[in-house]
């Protein structure tokens, strides 16, 4: 016995249907050269008052403080002391024993089946690019 999907799963499985993307045509996808949509009327206005009193920068709150500088000073002492003994081992190169154990020349191998793997269709259809989003023509 098999298991039927839905008719919701079956249209959410559906690919989605894009909008054709809006832009110019014999503009050979150079935007530096596109003609402008706004107005001359939209580029020569100005500002109304109210949108010049929203435009200054609100003053901070009583209680801010300002930022702290990230550069701390260092005293001597805690320069001059030792690194636990951990942090010590830790600096020290592994032993060529220690690099035998933790070395596994396998790590990077792929496996056969790996290597014959085939996706399946609907893998190969969403790995395909959008036809949208694919210049030219």
């Amino acid at each position: 016995m098999k298991a039927q999907p839905s008719q919701r799963i079956e249209f959410l499985a559906q690919a989605k249907i894009y909008a054709p993307l809006k832009f110019k045509l014999n503009s050979d996808w150079d935007w530096s050269e596109w003609v402008s949509d706004l107005t001359e009327a939209a580029k020569n206005v100005t500002a109304s008052k109210r949108v010049l009193v929203l435009s200054n920068p609100k003053m901070p709150h009583r209680n801010c403080k300002e930022g702290c500088p990230v550069i701390w000073e260092v005293s001597q002492t805690a320069q001059k002391a030792l690194p636990s003994l951990r942090v010590q081992k830790l600096e020290r190169p592994k032993s060529r024993s220690q690099h035998n154990e933790d070395y596994d020349a396998n790590a990077w191998k792929v496996s056969q089946g790996a290597k014959a793997a085939k996706a399946t269709p609907r893998i190969e259809e969403l790995a395909l690019p959008i036809p949208r989003k694919v210049r030219g023509g």
